[in-house]
């Protein structure tokens, strides 16, 4: 009966082992190509329109920071300075990646079907 439970524990503790140092194991993805570790989980990324974006993605702990030269837009996606200027003139309006010209709207979601070509 005593060798069934010392078996017991130690299959608990060898299911159990990985998961207390999940750092190896469940790590988050990789930066993307036009961002770079920020080396501190709350580091904050520089925006091109903080006004326009929404509050949640300006205080969002980032791993990962935009590539020196980029700016968040209030998408949350890494932008150039100058693709930022594009827009600057427009009072309600950020640059899209995925749009040709600035959203017509302010803080208007990127639709699902949009490919950043």
């Amino acid at each position: 009966m005593g060798s069934q439970i010392c078996l017991g524990v130690v299959i608990i503790m060898n299911l159990c082992f990985p998961l207390t140092t999940g750092h190896k194991y469940f790590q988050s993805p990789p930066c993307g190509y036009m961002e770079v570790p920020s080396g501190d989980n709350n580091r904050k990324d520089k925006f091109c329109r903080p006004d326009l974006t929404p509050l949640w993605e300006l205080q969002k702990p980032r791993r990962c920071v935009c590539r020196p030269g980029l700016v968040r837009n209030a998408w949350g996606g890494c932008i150039t300075e100058q693709e930022c200027l594009q827009c600057k003139h427009f009072h309600d309006k950020d640059f899209n990646v995925c749009s040709r010209k600035c959203p017509l709207l302010c803080n208007q979601p990127i639709r699902s079907s949009c490919s950043q070509k």
